[in-house]
């Protein structure tokens, strides 16, 4: 009889171990998952980009047309994983001239210099350049005190991951 009552609580010891087991394993398998569904791929198509560049580009340029050349871009560089630099119109000779610069955005500046010397109209601008791997955004500005034009550059995967993180 004492075999039988060792015995049972040995079953009853071995029952609860495996249901504990089982309880670390599905809050393993849970975590797991949680972390797949994070990790998930999601297509977005090149006309989103797009259009989410062009959303970003309306609120880097609202704060970029208000400001003079001398205006520090750090915050929004920050804000928008951007590089952002102000071109003078005396200044465009040589950013068409820099190597470094893509063919499309030469482009551009030499538009936005055709205008300006034609007085034509001078409007924002996004483009893709680089293989689709970045975008570039143009503010022309035209006043008395400012000749120019704001150009931002910012890369495709930051704005598929701030589309993500908002």
């Amino acid at each position: 009889m004492k075999s039988s009552g060792v015995v049972s609580i040995l079953f009853i010891v071995a029952t609860m171990l495996s249901c504990q087991v089982n309880e670390d394993e599905k809050n393993k398998l849970s975590e797991v998952h949680d972390q797949m569904e994070k990790n998930e791929l999601i297509k977005i198509s090149r006309e989103d980009i797009y259009t989410k560049a062009q959303e970003q580009s309306i609120k880097i340029g609202s704060v970029l047309k208000k400001a003079d050349q001398n205006l520090s871009v750090d915050s929004l560089e920050d804000k928008y994983n951007a590089k952002i630099t102000f071109i003078s119109f005396d200044e465009m000779d040589e950013f068409i001239a820099d190597s470094d610069n893509t063919k499309k955005e030469i482009e551009v500046m030499e538009a936005y210099l055709y205008q300006l010397n034609n007085d034509g109209e001078l409007k924002d601008n996004v483009q893709y350049i680089n293989n689709d791997t970045e975008l570039t955004y143009d503010f022309p500005v035209n006043n008395d005190s400012v000749k120019g034009v704001w150009h931002a550059k910012v890369k495709r995967k930051e704005i598929i991951l701030n589309e993500i993180n908002n």
